[in-house]
């Protein structure tokens, strides 16, 4: 199940204009550059969910840099089942990096099975200081925290350089990643997760990633693990299908844009597209 929100403090906020629809646009796949590492699981059950169904549902998000640059924001699955498909054009919601009711921030993991002496053997491998203390501390002074089901917490500090703590992030996840162990989070209060999760026994606590510095690292090439980096936006489309007949024709990008713009048109005219301003759960299958 994954929550998408507004906070509170957008809602007040006169930049968001809630009759402006958020921008759709179909770009080239190689002009999409990765900020994480697509799940290849995840990726091959797309193309073989999208293939069946015969339309990309919900857009990826990519944000639009000062200099042009479309960094992925949200779908990277998607996107990698389509690239893996050899579709050379996508669909995607575009929004400026610099709008201010754009933020990054960072999921929380909720692990499930013994994972803690699995990790303390990594950080010993790898030669990483930590350090067990009673509480947590402030969430950004530390690279990740680790709570544990007794309470116990151990502090992975930050290490001298973004691509040091990126492979340290990796050796982390990897311990749990692909193993259905593993969901994302954003509260904390122990008590909520043992009732919630039946062999509940971590909680991984991330960094938050600035904007500046997720740009950074898209655009050097490095990619952080699935599943961190959390993004807020002022609007998400959601439920459109672009059928991959479209994205895959041989047509230009001008000849298809054409046609989005033009579906996007008749949907107003049928007034079939709704915004909701609250909280919303979203199921998914």
């Amino acid at each position: 199940m994954r929550v998408f929100f507004l906070p509170k403090k957008n809602m007040k906020n006169n930049n968001l204009h809630i009759g402006q629809l958020p921008e759709l646009r179909i770009v080239t796949s190689e002009s999409i550059i990765f900020h994480e590492q697509p799940d290849r699981n995840i990726s091959e059950k797309l193309v073989t969910k999208i293939t069946q169904d015969g339309f990309l549902k919900n857009p990826p998000i990519v944000g639009k840099t000062t200099t042009g640059e479309y960094i992925l924001l949200d779908g990277a699955n998607r996107t990698n089942a389509l690239i893996r498909m050899d579709i050379k054009h996508i669909c995607v919601q575009t929004i400026n990096m610099d709008d201010p009711l754009l933020t990054v921030s960072a999921w929380s993991h909720a692990i499930e099975g013994s994972i803690r002496d699995q990790l303390l053997q990594c950080l010993d491998r790898l030669g990483v200081a930590y350090l067990e203390q009673s509480s947590i501390s402030n969430k950004n002074v530390n690279l990740a925290e680790v709570v544990f089901k007794n309470g116990a917490v151990l502090a992975i500090p930050r290490l001298a350089t973004l691509p040091k703590n990126i492979s340290l992030l990796h050796s982390i996840t990897k311990l749990y990643l692909h193993q259905g162990r593993m969901d994302r989070v954003s509260y904390y209060r122990l008590g909520d997760l043992i009732r919630n999760y039946k062999d509940f026994s971590a909680l991984f606590s991330y960094a938050e990633i600035e904007k500046t510095e997720l740009v950074k690292i898209a655009l050097s090439g490095e990619k952080m693990p699935s599943g961190i980096t959390r993004i807020q936006l002022p609007k998400r489309v959601l439920n459109f299908n672009i059928p991959i007949d479209v994205l895959a024709a041989n047509k230009s990008l001008l000849e298809k844009n054409n046609w989005l713009n033009n579906n996007i048109l008749e949907r107003k005219r049928a007034n079939s597209i709704r915004f909701y301003r609250e909280p919303t759960f979203i199921f998914d299958d």
